[in-house]
């Protein structure tokens, strides 16, 4: 019999009733059972009852974070505070202006976000609540926030104790950690710390439902980086953050920018800290373009320059940028060039260089490799310290009946005999395309399509009967592949049209 009742209960009824033995209680549950017809369980709860036996008190006993579920109440939790926000307020309409501290906790099972609701960061540094603590809280609930994960609520009735003798019974903050290279971005959230590599970039945005602020930077450790993105009122409070520190971030959110690399944005859930003590290295391996992946890659290559592109201003940004065509013995690339400082260091390129670059983002689309460099991008013209082979190649000069299926890019020329024509008007993720014709030398039509402006690719307009060289034109193969189709060539954002007198 004594083996079916649940012994915790047992104890705390003898606790709360010592003039009983163990013996009375159980002659009591068979009496129930008995005249009831019940399970020793469902009896053991009635003689508590009548008892007047409250087994909230002492018999519960903590909950674990991985355990929490949405609309919990009166849980006990025990935990290491892992970071403290600055109190903010909540205009209530029954309480009126109530404050509250956002902080985060930790156990042997995970970590949770906790809002101490009633209370200031000043009143819990009085309770000696701060950052490395262990906290033994009796009373919370629990709520799922608006991003879907469960937060643990702290109102002021419930009994809040600091732990100090149960420091070593539970991980260090740096142990909920991951190095960023290291972490599994397959997560929706993480908590990883890393190298800042570049300033914050901040900028305004208004769309038809809301306008703010963003700002980005990047975070590195080995030969990986990833961007950090950071809203509106969130950027005033990270305004400390400089390349060179180290940091924390707990429950960053995982997202796919808009080329599918892996992002870390930072919500109301997310926490950054200044993480001193710890040394990460971050270098930079030599790369050929076959081992380029999506993303940041904290790596150097070698590219020799084929194609040198027009210098653009967006003219809603007014932030220039400038493209180049370039190979190297594994494959090919177009580099773009997207702020003012990296575009400077790129004005005396010219076709037939080489570059270094390390610390850049790149993209892939079918078979094409795209290069995003910026300010964060070391830049180095013709270095001397060239290890990787090289191909020497030149762009040819091609006329119609030269063009093969084999070729890439080339260099062609001749008269305007059509001006240009728009084909396709733009979409929502496209500019307009449009056509022009000139015939060779050898009086053999080429066609010309691009998208957008002509002023993209040329200082000039062009007109009927202009004479006009094309460096860097793409070849649309599939126009050869018909004997009575007109070759068709392509420009592309590395192209160039410039007239010959």
């Amino acid at each position: 019999m004594s083996k079916e009742l649940d012994q915790s209960i047992v104890r705390e009824i003898l606790r709360q009733r010592p003039e009983l033995r163990y013996e009375d209680i159980e002659r009591l549950v068979k009496e129930k059972m008995s005249s009831l017809h019940m399970s020793s369980k469902t009896a053991l709860y009635l003689v508590c009852m009548e008892l007047g036996v409250k087994l909230e008190s002492g018999v519960s006993d903590f909950i674990e974070i991985n355990r929490l579920r949405s609309d919990l109440s009166r849980i006990r939790i025990i935990g290491r505070i892992l970071w403290i926000k600055n109190e903010d307020y909540y205009e209530s309409p029954v309480y009126g202006k109530r404050y509250y501290v956002r902080a985060g906790l930790g156990d042997r099972t995970g970590v949770a976000n906790i809002l101490f609701w009633g209370y200031t960061r000043d009143k819990l540094d009085e309770m000696g609540i701060m950052p490395g603590v262990i906290i033994d809280i009796n009373g919370a609930y629990t709520k799922k926030s608006m991003s879907g994960l469960i937060e643990i609520h702290v109102g002021d009735r419930a009994v809040i104790k600091v732990d100090y003798e149960k420091d070593e019974e539970y991980p260090s903050v740096i142990s909920y950690l991951t190095r960023v290279d290291q972490a599994n971005f397959e997560d929706d959230y993480i908590h990883v710390y890393g190298k800042v590599l570049t300033s914050m970039m901040q900028r305004s945005f208004e769309t038809k439902d809301r306008k703010g602020v963003v700002a980005s930077f990047l975070l590195g450790a080995g030969d990986k980086a990833y961007r950090v993105t950071i809203w509106d009122a969130s950027v005033k409070e990270y305004d400390w953050i400089k390349p060179g520190d180290v940091i924390s971030i707990f429950n960053g959110r995982v997202k796919r920018g808009l080329r599918g690399e892996y992002e870390i944005h930072i919500t109301r859930s997310s926490h950054i800290d200044f993480l001193p003590g710890q040394k990460i290295e971050v270098y930079y391996r030599k790369a050929t373009l076959s081992e380029l992946e999506p993303g940041y890659n904290l790596k150097t290559i070698y590219i020799r320059v084929l194609a040198k592109g027009r210098e653009k201003i967006n003219l809603s940004t007014g932030q220039k940028s400038l493209s180049i065509f370039g190979i190297d013995s594994t494959g090919e690339a177009t580099i773009i060039f997207r702020d003012d400082d990296a575009v400077e260091k790129m004005v005396a390129v010219k076709p037939g260089d080489i570059l270094k670059i390390s610390n850049f983002r790149v993209s892939q689309r079918a078979d094409q490799t795209f290069i995003f460099c910026d300010s964060g991008s070391s830049l180095e013209l013709n270095p001397l310290d060239v290890s990787l082979p090289l191909p020497e190649y030149n762009v040819p000069l091609r006329k119609a009946k030269e063009l093969t299926i084999t070729d890439k890019i080339v260099d062609i020329e001749g008269r305007v005999v059509k001006e240009p024509e728009m084909l396709l008007p733009a979409t929502e993720t496209m500019a307009e395309m449009y056509e022009f014709i000139i015939e060779d030398d050898d009086g053999d039509p080429i066609s010309i399509s691009y998208r957008g402006d002509i002023s993209l690719y040329t200082d000039t307009s062009i007109h009927l009967g202009d004479y006009i060289k094309i460096y860097g034109a793409f070849v649309d193969v599939s126009s050869l592949l018909f004997p009575m189709k007109i070759p068709v060539v392509r420009l592309r954002a590395y192209s160039r049209i410039k007239k010959k007198m």
